[in-house]
C-alpha cells in the first residue's frame, strides 16, 4: 500500500511523480472494470465532471473497460450524469439499486423488511427525539415535516418535492430502501451509536448524514456482484473513492484509490491517492491507464 509520508507537511505532488502512478497501476495490469463515486470524487466542488475526465471515461469505455458510477444517490439526483458519461447503467442507494439510463427505471436488489425499518426508526428517535428522517423506497421518497422545513432552507440542496411529507413511519412498506437521518450539532458518526447491535448497514457520504439500508447493502457487495456476473475478478478492477461509505470496494479492488480530498476513512484503506476532485484526480489516473492499454494493444 501506498501511504503519505508521516511528516504532515508532505506534499500531494510527491504521490503524482511518474515512477509512483506506473508502480500502482503495475497491480492491476489487465484492467476490465472501474468503479468510482461521484460526490467529492468524480464531480467537482461544483458538481460538474470536467471535460477532460468526460472524456478519459468515454475513451475507456470505447476499449471495452465496463465504467461503473458507484453513488449513495437516488437515480433522480444522477440520472444526468449518467447521460453525460454515456453509460447504461449505475449503482444507486450505496449499491442496493441499479438505474438503467436506457428505460430510466431502478431495479431494487436489497431492501428493508418493513419491521426491520420500523426498528430503525424507532431506536433512532429513542436516542435523539428531535432527529429528523427522511426515507427512499421503491415508491417514491418522503421527508418527516421537520426536515422538509429544515431543506426548504438550504440552498445548495436541489429544489425538489417528496413524494410526501410526515411521520416517516406512515411511508414505510416492503420497498423501503434507504432511512436517513440528520440532527444540527451531531456528526452521522454519533449518530450511528443509536444502531449499535441493531443489524443493518449504516454509512454516510456525509459528515452529518447517518445513511441506514438492509444488511446486505454496500458498495463492496455491489462490485461483487457485477463482477460476477462479468466474469472479472478483483484483481482487474480500480475503484475510486473519497468517503466513509467508499471504504468496502477501496479494499476490495485491485487498486483503490483515494482522492486528495478524501477524509481519513478512505484513505487509510486505499493503495494509492491521487490529486483532488477539483484537480481532476480520477482523469490523472485514468489517462494513465488508458496509456498502459494503448501501449499494449
Amino acid at each position: 500500500m501506498l501511504e503519505p509520508p508521516a511528516n504532515p507537511d508532505w506534499l500531494l505532488e510527491s504521490l503524482l511523480e511518474e515512477e509512483t502512478l506506473p508502480s500502482a497501476l503495475a497491480q492491476v495490469p489487465n484492467v476490465k472494470l472501474i468503479a468510482f463515486d461521484l460526490d467529492g470524487t468524480l464531480l467537482t466542488s461544483d458538481k460538474i465532471i470536467t471535460e477532460r475526465s468526460e472524456r478519459a471515461i468515454k475513451a475507456l469505455s470505447d476499449l471495452g473497460v465496463a465504467m461503473v458510477p458507484c453513488t449513495g444517490r437516488p437515480p433522480r439526483n444522477m440520472k444526468h450524469y449518467v447521460e453525460q458519461l454515456g453509460l447504461g447503467s449505475a449503482f444507486v442507494f450505496n449499491g442496493a439499486g441499479i438505474y438503467s439510463a436506457a428505460t430510466d427505471t431502478t431495479t431494487y436488489r436489497h431492501c428493508f423488511e418493513k419491521a426491520k425499518a420500523l426498528e430503525v426508526i424507532r431506536v433512532v428517535r429513542e436516542r435523539f427525539p428531535d432527529v429528523m428522517a427522511g426515507m427512499e423506497a421503491s415508491h417514491g421518497w418522503y421527508l418527516d415535516t421537520n426536515y422538509y422545513e429544515w431543506r426548504k432552507t438550504q440552498d445548495y440542496l436541489p429544489k425538489q418535492e417528496p413524494t410526501d411529507v410526515g411521520d416517516i413511519c406512515d411511508f414505510v412498506g416492503e420497498g423501503t430502501v434507504k432511512i436517513y437521518f440528520r440532527k444540527p450539532g451531531l456528526t452521522a458518526k454519533e449518530m450511528s451509536l443509536a444502531l449499535t447491535g441493531v443489524e443493518t448497514y449504516w454509512t454516510w457520504a456525509s459528515d452529518q448524514l447517518l445513511e441506514v439500508m438492509a444488511p446486505k447493502v454496500n458498495k463492496r457487495e455491489a462490485l461483487v456482484h457485477l463482477c460476477t456476473e462479468l466474469g472479472i475478478s478483483w484483481q482487474e478492477t480500480i475503484a475510486f473513492g473519497d468517503e466513509h461509505n467508499d471504504q468496502g470496494m477501496l479494499l476490495w479492488a485491485g487498486l483503490g484509490v483515494a482522492m486528495g480530498n478524501a477524509k481519513s476513512e478512505a484513505k487509510e484503506v486505499a493503495d494509492f491517492i491521487t490529486s483532488s476532485n477539483d484537480e481532476d484526480g480520477v482523469a490523472v489516473v485514468l489517462e494513465a491507464v488508458l496509456a498502459n492499454l494503448v501501449k499494449g494493444e
